[in-house]
């Protein structure tokens, strides 16, 4: 007899530009349970700034990762990307029956976008978010990936031995891990941003009443901190990724570094405020009211408090464990992995509604 209620395994990847993190859902009675979650550093030169560049170093190493911690048979894999060649973008276009909008949209698309039609796949929603369209017009967030990231992901995943039940796009899924987090505050806040701070990128996605509206990736990420630790003090790569992690984990490290850090804290937070006020001037009227930090750069010592200081608005890490429960196993190791598991989290939960 077949429960009605029989739990389902949903395994995620989601494809960062320094780690491939892996998670493995156990999904009861429409809840996520988080069994496992395990990361695989990815070789350079793989992924850059997103995009899944050369594949070939990571068909050697990933069946093995994904084999390692997962138990049974192979699932298919609910895939997460962000990066430069995914766009989001708000369009007006003539309002118009339903059945009319395919032909409008893609009209849009072909003239403002940098790619022909035959380059990309693209998805839209109407908004009903602000800001209000133009007399005799309606808003459209349209969403673009290039077939060639997609096929990429899709045929890395294939080569391995496993198929590709979903590929999302990042800030969709961290739009969901922010609701079943904290749904209260979504509830409550016109506009919340999310900053997901990667090594090499930071996505910045703002949502208004839990309604993605906004989404723009920009080209600086923890790896900030490192690059500046080789100019001031003219190391190498691997010491000065070293002392940064050192100085994140409060062990010791040379004055110098800390006034690297500071300093590093005070550009990357001006960067950030860019990314707000080109929200601004899309969206004139709306305000951001609190702030998430998620990812690996998340775990940069008062980094937080710095975006907090900056914005002049509540800023806190996006911590899925207040709400996730998770194998014992897991436990000590939740401090360190709550800043990767957000974007995974959402993977599981978006695939959950397909």
């Amino acid at each position: 007899m077949k429960w009605i209620f029989q739990p389902k395994r949903m395994v995620t990847l989601d494809m960062g530009s320094h780690t491939i993190k892996l998670a493995d859902f156990l999904v009861k009675k429409g809840t996520p349970f988080l069994q496992n979650f395990a990361t695989l550093p990815v070789p350079d030169n793989c992924i850059e700034q997103g995009d899944l560049i050369n594949p070939e170093p990571l068909t050697d190493i990933l069946p093995d990762f994904i084999s390692q911690n997962i138990e049974g048979p192979a699932p298919e894999l609910y895939v997460s990307i962000s990066g430069r060649s995914v766009i989001v973008k708000k369009i007006e276009i003539l309002r118009t029956e339903k059945a009319l909008m395919d032909d409008l949209v893609q009209e849009e698309v072909s003239q403002n976008l940098p790619f022909n039609l035959d380059e990309i796949n693209y998805d839209y929603v109407q908004m009903k978010a602000p800001p209000p369209s133009s007399e005799g017009k309606m808003s459209i967030l349209l969403v673009v990936a290039k077939n060639d990231v997609v096929d990429k992901v899709n045929q890395l995943i294939e080569s391995v031995g496993y198929k590709c039940k979903l590929i999302d796009m990042g800030s969709f899924a961290l739009t969901e891990s922010v609701d079943f987090i904290d749904s209260d505050s979504v509830k409550e806040s016109d506009n919340i941003l999310i900053l997901d701070i990667g090594k090499s990128g930071t996505v910045f996605t703002v949502l208004h009443k839990g309604k993605l509206i906004f989404s723009r990736y920009m080209m600086i990420g923890s790896d900030f901190y490192t690059v500046n630790l080789i100019k001031e003090m003219g190391i190498e790569y691997d010491e000065a990724e070293s002392l940064k992690i050192s100085w994140c984990s409060k062990d010791e490290a040379p004055p110098e570094v800390s006034r690297v850090m500071e300093e590093s804290d005070r550009h990357f937070c001006d960067e950030i405020f860019v990314g707000g006020e080109y929200f601004k001037n899309q969206f004139p009227e709306e305000k951001i009211s609190q702030v998430y930090v998620t990812g690996g750069g998340g775990n940069i010592t008062n980094l937080v408090k710095a975006i907090e200081n900056k914005f002049s608005m509540p800023t806190r890490l996006l911590d899925p464990f207040e709400v996730l429960k998770t194998s014992n196993f897991l436990e000590d190791s939740l401090q360190h992995i709550k800043s990767f598991t957000a974007s995974s989290l959402g993977v599981c939960l978006r695939g959950m509604g397909k």
